[in-house]
């Protein structure tokens, strides 16, 4: 009877260490407001075409602290995602060559979204709303809405 409680016993040890953990689902909470970093000459349209699509926009200064601390205090005013985008320009063109958008949560300091956009020959955009529209339409494939 001994034996059989020592197998019983080890089987069930074997049993319950064999077995995964479900891994955690941490829900991403949606992005409804935006503070745009100003100074870059996308950053107003890229706020119009944010606005369009029915986000809730700011403006920041380009000198705005970006530390965990200032991102946490925009975060209690309401601000979900802090967007910085920074555009290139070459030769005397008034529209950008290429442009780098990064949007950063403020809850966490994470990244939401982060990429670049160059401009190619065979779709030369009109303005710079061609290209914030572009643009925003890129960025919202990967930020979570409400």
């Amino acid at each position: 009877m001994r034996k059989f409680f020592f197998v019983a016993s080890i089987g069930v040890i074997a049993a319950c260490g064999s077995r995964h953990a479900t891994p955690k689902v941490v829900p991403v909470s949606p992005i409804r407001s935006i503070a745009i970093v100003t100074g870059d000459p996308l950053a107003a349209p890229l706020g119009t075409e944010l606005f369009n699509e029915g986000f809730r926009t700011f403006e920041v200064p380009a000198t705005q602290d970006l530390s965990p601390k200032a991102l946490q205090a925009l975060s209690s005013r309401g601000v979900d995602g802090v967007l910085v985008a920074r555009s290139k320009k070459e030769g005397f063109d008034p529209l950008p060559v290429s442009a780098s958008l990064r949007l950063i949560r403020t809850q966490t300091a994470g990244t939401a979204a982060d990429f670049a956009w160059s401009r190619s020959s065979q779709s030369v955009p009109k303005s710079l709303t061609d290209i914030a529209r572009g643009l925003v339409r890129t960025l919202l494939q990967s930020v979570p809405r409400p």
